[in-house]
């Protein structure tokens, strides 16, 4: 999987609305955003290291999106998931604004994106997008998925309650990547969609109906390929188990969940992949620790932190207040994507050096 530079997340903004310091924002800046100076050195592995070593929510900036999604792009192409945007305007903030003040109208949007950021799972990228709009790219979805998804969050964002007496309602406009597709194209065709609920009295969420069938059936496979070696035998063995392992997780989630027997069966595929990637962990430190990497206390850090979300979300499962789709999706892609094809590549030289 090819290596794309990434900007550093800014975990610690929250969309914002115009109010008082638009003038005092910069044109490279995200309107509504506030956007901490970061390193032009900083790398792109340290980028994934903050968003894997931290359980907050990352709010990308506007400037952000068009490198997140060509990644993103050139992994749903490779691996042939769908991939979707959904774009979400909070309806009338301007007149808010003016009626009770730039404060009300920040904390409004703020509330609003908190809890439409509730129906996102691990791997979805969030983004402060205008001024009262925030978008969601959600990769392993298609625009089916996407226009539920959507659905959800505008329902959790008309029940927000972020001041007494106030009650908003938002829009939304989803869109799938279509193959071929600038990323201006797609963005166009997303935005047109939000336009038109607006248009047609906002409170609404209109989609674009075409994508690929692949992506709403979820048929979803991890190709292993061989510039994922390390070039270490054990953990090159356990990488390619973890790949067989995460694959039938995927299968076993695309059928009928609906009966007992459908979720044990899923969980057991869950636990098996769990339990292989504790034990890899553990492998994979001793070996490091052997070698000598400078970074392995942030990397086992990264380990515990990738398996106390994990335990978390399956036993939300197991009590029946879990979704086994967001397991699903933070296993596959976050502990075996993610981490093993980005922040594990950083100690294969180590691994090499020493052959």
């Amino acid at each position: 999987m090819a290596d794309v530079a990434r900007p550093t997340p800014d975990a610690s903004a929250k969309p914002a609305s115009t109010a008082s310091s638009t003038a005092k924002r910069s044109a490279s800046r995200q309107p509504g955003a506030t956007v901490q100076a970061q390193p032009e050195s900083e790398s792109p592995a340290e980028a994934a290291r903050q968003a894997e070593e931290s359980e907050a929510p990352f709010w990308w900036s506007r400037a952000d999106f068009a490198a997140l999604a060509a990644a993103e792009i050139a992994r749903s192409d490779r691996h042939r998931y769908g991939l979707t945007l959904i774009l979400l305007e909070v309806d009338d903030l301007q007149d808010l604004e003016r009626m009770w003040g730039a404060a009300v109208a920040a904390t409004v949007l703020a509330s609003v994106a908190e809890r439409a950021g509730r129906r996102c799972r691990a791997g979805d990228l969030r983004f402060r997008w205008g001024p009262s709009q925030i978008a969601v790219l959600a990769p392993f979805c298609g625009w089916r998925g996407g226009a539920s998804m959507a659905e959800d969050m505008r329902w959790l964002a008309a029940d927000n309650q972020a001041s007494p007496g106030l009650h908003c309602t938002c829009s939304g406009g989803v869109a799938e990547h279509l193959p071929g597709e600038s990323i201006a194209d797609w963005v166009g065709r997303a935005d047109l969609q939000l336009q038109s609920a607006i248009q047609q009295g906002r409170n609404r969420v209109n989609t674009s109906p075409t994508g690929g069938p692949e992506a709403d059936l979820g048929v979803v496979q991890l190709i292993w390929r061989d510039a994922y070696a390390s070039g270490h035998d054990l953990i090159d063995e356990q990488h390619i188990k973890l790949f067989r392992l995460a694959n039938r997780v995927l299968e076993s989630a695309v059928g009928d969940l609906q009966s007992d027997q459908a979720q044990e069966a899923l969980l057991c595929e869950l636990d098996l992949l769990l339990g292989h990637v504790a034990d890899h962990f553990r492998d994979e430190e001793l070996v490091l620790e052997k070698r000598r990497y400078s970074r392995l206390k942030q990397h086992r850090l990264a380990h515990k932190n990738l398996l106390d979300r994990a335990q978390k979300l399956r036993d939300r499962v197991q009590a029946g207040r879990g979704d086994l789709g967001e397991l699903t999706d933070f296993l596959a892609r976050e502990v075996v994507v993610r981490h093993m094809l980005g922040a594990d590549r950083e100690y294969f030289p180590v691994l090499r050096k020493g052959k």
